[in-house]
């Protein structure tokens, strides 16, 4: 029997360690550069082609065609846009697509168009939360303990026979999940049914649920909307649900706090362990923070409540470190909470949660130890931020009005709209002093490191890649770049890079299996004493900067 996929760090944290080049490697070839700057509209023949664009746009995506007639500034175009985007919305209104109807809503608030629209976002915000699993409480919540594990479930995906060798074996994933409402939702991890989500997996998969009581009887159900990135999945099943957990709220939790998982490990299900809380910050996802634990976690306890005292879920257990005791992990509740009127509505894409960017690269800024804000160092061509004008040296200090001192802070109000959204973000550009600038929401590719790469100039890809801004230094190579500047705690300031300092990239290889970019180069490097030496510098193909 194959065990829950429950054992396994995800690549992303492996970030800049590694050096050493995968076999399977591919060059590039060269890259021209993009769009790299926003739209000069005092050109006619750029406000021409955009005209173009924005009316192409409304059939297809109408979102960005009001965003991008918006900035362009003429009222009859803006005019054409808001309408369309007014149709819409009511159509949305009559056929209860909250979701949809508030991506619109917000976007007509962020803009200031007034008197459009039949209902406001906050209206629309309302009827989006008024039937979600996990919100309101239910009479069957969880009391004691022992009403906490019988709130909790075993996940039972069926993949058929699995041939070895001319051997058949039974093949099943297990993991373990929880109901959030009397309607039989049920909490677990992607991970334990990604087979049912994949579209690249091409064999036999049947997802049950065993409930805490009864381990015999596996009772049929459903994937309703799932986020391969978070690692959450929310399921569906049709019985008669016999406790509920509510689900808590993490920002007053600390390390130490006392906590209990619950869950099926190695397949005994209803069991329990203790432990506490070791860390609230454990980057391991590109899109917030995680908890670090040391109560007994083993295989099959994915997607099993992390409760407190007050029997309320504070996390989901997701992974642990092979051979290493009393060192798991598990994700806030509170990223659930945000995402569930998302997850209930079927995802965004075929069920799948889809998170939202502008473009841009940059760090937490911070002044006596303290986080005041996000430093804008790298815009990718052809995404809505460069569009919006943002660019390296601007400080975002808010988002939709709400201060925002972190990376992770502004990521926090993206989950909470789809893509197709427009927000406003208060910038300190270093010209202009504090601007307000509109950004539509994108969804978030991937691999947002790799759309840098090929999406620009090798001396501006190496900002987010690896830490450094570069002009060429020879009219004989173009191989051989000079040092602007470094990014503060990057890769290269970590390698003693520094400003003026001379580097010939001699080559650089993508590994699309691991996902991972390498840039062979030499260098003389002003803090190792202009000594000769051949380095390899890597990046992952995302990290948590890209926003």
């Amino acid at each position: 029997m194959k065990l829950s996929k429950f054992h396994y760090f995800l690549k992303k944290t492996a970030g800049a360690a590694l050096c050493v080049l995968a076999v399977s490697c591919t060059s590039l070839p060269d890259k021209a550069s993009g769009d790299v700057s926003s739209l000069n509209y005092e050109k006619p023949d750029v406000v021409e082609n955009e005209i173009a664009r924005i009316k192409d746009f409304l059939s297809t995506n109408p979102s960005n065609a009001l965003f991008r007639a918006f900035l362009l500034n003429k009222p009859e175009i803006l005019e054409e846009c808001i309408l369309e985007n007014v149709r819409l919305a009511e159509k949305n209104f009559e056929n209860k697509d909250w979701s949809s109807c508030l991506k619109i809503a917000k976007s007509f608030e962020s803009l200031n168009i007034e008197n459009r629209l039949s209902f406001t976002a906050a209206q629309i915000r309302e009827k989006l939360l008024s039937d979600v699993p996990g919100i309101k409480v239910p009479s069957k919540t969880a009391q004691t303990l022992s009403q906490a594990i019988n709130a909790t479930v075993t996940i039972w995906v069926d993949k058929g026979i699995k041939v070895s060798y001319g051997t058949g074996y039974v093949d099943t994933v297990l993991g373990s999940g929880f109901f959030i409402d009397e309607r039989g939702y049920i909490i677990t991890n992607h991970h334990v049914i990604e087979s049912l989500v994949d579209p690249e997996y091409e064999g036999y998969a049947r997802l049950y649920i065993k409930l805490a009581s009864d381990n015999e009887t596996k009772y049929p159900a459903k994937v309703i909307g799932y986020d391969s990135v978070m690692d959450l999945a929310l399921l569906k099943t049709e019985v008669d649900v016999p406790n509920v957990l509510l689900l808590d709220t993490t920002k007053d939790l600390a390390a130490g706090d006392r906590v209990k998982v619950i869950g099926s490990p190695l397949g005994l299900e209803a069991s329990v362990s203790q432990g506490i809380i070791s860390s609230t910050e454990r980057t391991l996802f590109t899109q917030g923070k995680v908890f670090q634990l040391d109560a007994s976690v083993n295989p099959g306890n994915s997607g099993g409540p992390c409760i407190g005292e007050n029997l309320k879920v504070q996390a989901i257990v997701f992974a642990s470190v092979i051979g290493s005791e009393g060192l798991n992990f598990a994700i806030p509740v509170d990223y659930l909470i945000q995402e569930l009127p998302y997850l209930y509505n079927g995802g965004q894409f075929n069920g799948e949660f889809n998170h939202s960017w502008t473009g841009c690269y940059g760090k937490n800024r911070r002044s006596g130890g303290t986080k005041n804000g996000i430093d804008v160092y790298y815009v990718i061509p052809g995404t809505s931020a460069i569009y919006s004008g943002l660019k390296n040296g601007d400080i975002i200090k808010e988002c939709d009005g709400k201060t925002v001192s972190s990376v992770e802070e502004l990521q926090d109000i993206f989950r909470s709209y789809q893509p197709g959204t427009i927000l406003n973000l208060t910038v300190e550009d270093p010209e202009k002093g504090l601007v307000l600038v509109p950004v539509l929401l994108e969804k978030r590719p991937k691999d947002p490191a790799y759309l840098a790469y090929q999406s620009d100039l090798i001396e501006r890809s190496f900002i987010p890649l690896y830490g450094m801004q570069m002009t060429h230094s020879s009219t004989n190579s173009k191989k051989v770049y000079k040092i602007d500047w470094v990014i503060p705690g990057s890769e290269c300031d970590e390698a003693k890079f520094s400003e003026n300092d001379t580097v010939t990239v001699t080559d650089v290889k993508t590994d699309l299996k691991n996902k991972y970019i390498y840039a062979t180069v030499y260098t003389k490097r002003k803090k190792a004493g202009f000594l000769d030496v051949a380095m390899i510098l890597t990046a992952n193909f995302d990290s948590p900067w890209y926003f």
